[in-house]
């Protein structure tokens, strides 16, 4: 349609037109940032939400579970705001809906995790041999507990699609690329003048809005198989970060039923996440 073509065409001119005329020389605090370097992770975080977005659209009307799903690369958060107002809206009933709507969320909050091991292992293929095992396994959690709920499931089917709109605009590249810059100083800052536990801190901060800008930071800059603990912690304390933060939006827009049904997901993917965070803090 006209509205994926309009799409496609933004990441063209995001990708191919923009990126040559930036300089490829470090500048700002730390002599930290490079324009080239940051509109690259840019391109990698358009392209996925991109793929998602085309994918939503080619599936359609296939069911919340899915929908949620591929919503989930498009944008997990969107996904849980709609469906929890749509728990208190669905017309068979708050338990009815419950179920479907916390298999779409518990869905898109899981597939974020393939989503994080995809973008590291573009920038840092030796950190993402590392980070797969605890990704793995909370994939596995976060699905196990989607497919449990499913088979607790009541009521009829739900057919829906989400909203979705074109992720793609050269305002929300704008924005990417300077909360992209905003992170890795922020995360420089903390780790000069706080160590582990400032990197850690800008990881927590950091999650609560966006998991993509800290996770290419801490890929950038794990160069040597001696920090890879920090940023594998890193990345899991953010994306816990971003989990707890959508659970907190079940909770305040979401009905009871949500809620009760969704806190099942949500305490998979966080304790299985939470045990790889002190796996890999104490050893």
């Amino acid at each position: 349609s006209e509205e994926e073509l309009r799409a496609i065409i933004q990441f063209v001119i995001i990708s191919a037109l923009v990126i040559p005329f930036l300089p490829n020389s470090n500048f700002g605090p730390y002599d930290l940032w490079n324009l080239k370097d940051i509109w690259k992770m840019v391109i990698l975080v358009s392209g996925t939400s991109l793929i998602g977005y085309l994918v939503a659209k080619l599936v359609g009307n296939k069911g919340t579970m899915l929908a949620g799903m591929v919503g989930g690369l498009v944008s997990s958060t969107a996904v849980t705001l709609t469906f929890s107002r749509r728990s208190k809206q669905g017309s068979g009933g708050a338990e009815t809906g419950s179920f479907y709507y916390a298999m779409a969320i518990i869905s898109a909050c899981t597939i974020m995790f393939p989503r994080i091991l995809f973008e590291v292992l573009v920038v840092n293929s030796d950190l993402a041999r590392q980070l797969w095992i605890p990704i793995a396994a909370i994939t596995l959690a976060g699905f196990g507990a989607a497919f449990y709920i499913y088979k607790k499931r009541k009521g009829k089917k739900e057919e829906t699609s989400l909203p979705l709109k074109n992720p793609l605009n050269f305002g929300t590249a704008i924005k990417f690329a300077l909360f992209f810059a905003g992170v890795m100083l922020l995360v420089k800052y903390s780790s000069e003048n706080f160590g582990d536990k400032g990197t850690y801190i800008a990881g927590a901060i950091s999650g609560i809005t966006d998991v993509d800008a800290i996770t290419l930071s801490m890929a950038k800059t794990a160069t040597a198989p001696e920090n890879y603990p920090l940023a594998i912690n890193t990345i899991l304390l953010a994306a816990l970060s971003n989990t707890v933060v959508k659970f907190c939006l079940v909770m305040a827009l979401g009905s009871k039923a949500l809620l009760k049904t969704a806190a099942i997901g949500f305490a998979a993917v966080f304790l299985t996440g939470l045990s790889f965070f002190l796996f890999y803090l104490l050893r």
